[in-house]
């Protein structure tokens, strides 16, 4: 699982999922289960009293959370985190990364809604976002964006086009529709035996 560029490394507790962050906003998913799901538990590499950044997360819902660096505590309504659903995580003082312990999540279907939606990325490789979303039946001009690229679907060429080619682990993605529905990621090809 994995490649040179992306490998996945392996924990006594399971896979470690590293996810850089930049200062400011960062758009994040998980794709890893863990039996603790708890801001306290998946946030704790970001605890560092060296770095004493201040953190902020948010869902859609508008919860959120606080970590306070010189109380040395969090506070907030949103304490437990999914792997279905696409984060925003402020950082403060500077860059740092995030690393979180768990199992791989075998993608479950998620239900969005007609407007804006929160996605989490639950696959563990890359897909192109025609084979990420294909179990969508998207109208005209609904949307996908990632923290710095989109992707608008136009039912002339049923494609998505724009700048933004693919979907990967750790971002986070908000995603416009016109019509509910449910988002299906495809599953993880078993390789074949010899």
């Amino acid at each position: 699982i994995g490649t040179i560029s992306s490998p996945f490394i392996l924990h006594p507790s399971g896979f470690v999922q590293t996810i850089p962050l930049k200062r400011g906003w960062n758009w994040i998913s998980l794709n890893l289960e863990n039996a603790d799901m708890s801001r306290e538990n998946l946030l704790q590499t970001l605890i560092n009293p060296n770095i004493e950044n201040d953190l902020l997360i948010k869902d859609k819902e508008g919860r959120s959370s606080e970590y306070n660096s010189n109380r040395e505590r969090w506070s907030g309504r949103l304490r437990d985190l999914e792997t279905d659903e696409g984060y925003m995580i402020y950082l403060e003082n500077q860059a740092d990364t995030l690393r979180v312990v768990g199992t791989p999540v075998t993608p479950t279907p998620i239900k969005v809604v007609s407007g804006w939606n929160w996605i989490g990325y639950q696959p563990q490789g890359v897909k192109t976002i025609n084979e990420a979303l294909a179990s969508l039946s998207p109208s005209n001009q609904d949307i996908i964006k990632g923290q710095n690229e989109f992707a608008e679907y136009f039912s002339t060429t049923r494609n998505w086009i724009g700048n933004m080619k693919f979907m990967q682990p750790g971002k986070g993605y908000k995603l416009e529709l016109t019509n509910a529905g449910t988002l299906a990621f495809p599953a993880r090809k078993k390789p074949s035996h010899y």
